[in-house]
This record gives structure tokens, C-alpha cells and sequence, in this order.
């Protein structure tokens, strides 16, 4: 078979395989860890106020998505600081490192929170759960 350069390799479909395994593996650990809190961190900003689940605000959903990846964001950090992954960082790296990372994270749970109410308006009643009444 040609070598094309464009091709998928088994090294390629390694280095797939190990990010996910990385990802799935920090995934359960700081779900399970945190996952009480987290979920906490989450349902007091939706259950702030006396409102019901179905009248809640876009607003609010977008800003408990981005609590809920920001406190999972300090935690993933500070675990991975605290196991020595950045050791022989300067101090100006962990700086850029944990502003990135807090930045990031926070801006992806709010946009994922926007476009998961984006998606449930569009579809309407046909996705409604059975235990949200």
C-alpha cells in the first residue's frame, strides 16, 4: 500500500487512544471526587431565587455551566499541581497555564450551557424528560 501523507496511522490512532484514556480517566476521577460539589456549585446557581425548572432563564443555565467548569477547572488544576505534573515550570508558566485554563474552561461551560438551551428551544416538547415535571 502507498505511505500517503494524508493517511491515518497506527501511531496517529495511538496518540487518539491515550488522549482519550486521559481524558476519560480525569473525567471519573474529579467527577467522582468532586462530583457532589460540582453538581452543588451547579443546582444553587439554577436554584437560586423561587423560581421553577421550567421558567429558569437562558442567563442562568449559561452561569451555572460556567461555575460548574470553573470550580471543575480549579480542582483539575490544583490536583495536578499538587502531583507534581508542573514541576519545573517557572512561576510566569503556572501563571499563563492557570489563567488559560480558568479562562478557558469557564468560557466553554458557558457556551456549552448556551448552546445546550439553544438545542432543547429549537426541539421543544420532544425532548422534555420524563423527570422534569
Amino acid at each position: 500500500m502507498d505511505n500517503k501523507s494524508g493517511s491515518f496511522t497506527s501511531r496517529d490512532l495511538a496518540l487518539v487512544a491515550g488522549m482519550s484514556a486521559l481524558y476519560l480517566g480525569y473525567s471519573y476521577v474529579s467527577g467522582v471526587t468532586l462530583g457532589h460539589t460540582i453538581r452543588e456549585i451547579f443546582d444553587l446557581t439554577l436554584r437560586a431565587g423561587d423560581h421553577i425548572f421550567d421558567n429558569l432563564s437562558r442567563k442562568r443555565f449559561v452561569v451555572a455551566g460556567a461555575l460548574g467548569n470553573l470550580a471543575m477547572a480549579v480542582f483539575g488544576l490544583a490536583m495536578l499541581q499538587a502531583f507534581g505534573f508542573f514541576q519545573g515550570f517557572g512561576v510566569s508558566a503556572l501563571i499563563v497555564i492557570w489563567v488559560t485554563a480558568l479562562v478557558g474552561d469557564t468560557l466553554v461551560g458557558a457556551l456549552g450551557a448556551l448552546f445546550g438551551t439553544a438545542v432543547v428551544r429549537r426541539l421543544g416538547e420532544r425532548v422534555r424528560s420524563p423527570l422534569i415535571r
